[in-house]
This record gives structure tokens, sequence and C-alpha cells, in this order.
């Protein structure tokens, strides 16, 4: 596989959120066998936001299962 999965997790992330990744201070990757999680620190809030995307373990695809809302 020519990109790790925390990559590929980053790239679904722009997919579902294009204008999000500037908006982060920092964030942290979590990779289960089930699913992958975001928990990021957006500028100018103090508690972290959470995406969740599932991930079937045949293909390795990501599917989006917990989102934010987009008024961030």
């Amino acid at each position: 596989m020519s990109m790790n999965l925390e990559e590929r997790v980053l790239l679904a992330l722009d997919e579902h959120y294009p204008d999000l990744r500037y908006k982060i201070d920092h964030y942290d990757v979590e990779v289960t066998q089930a699913n992958c999680s975001i928990r990021m620190w957006i500028k100018g809030e103090v508690l972290p936001r959470y995406v969740i995307f599932d991930r079937d373990i045949d293909t390795d695809n990501l599917y989006l299962t917990h989102g934010i809302s987009n008024e961030i």
C-alpha cells in the first residue's frame, strides 16, 4: 500500500470537509480494526471535535459514520 492509513483518514476528512484542515490547531488519529477516529482541536475552541470513519477490513475502505456540523 502506497499510503498509510492515517494519511488516508486525513484525505477522507478533506473529501467530506474540504475547508476544515486550515481551521485545525492540532489533531490525533486513532485506528482500530473496525474504525478510525480523528480528535481535533479547532483554532479558538477549547473542546475537541470528533469525526469517525467505519473501516471495511476486507477492502480497507473508509465510511463516514459520525461527522460534525459545517458551522465551524
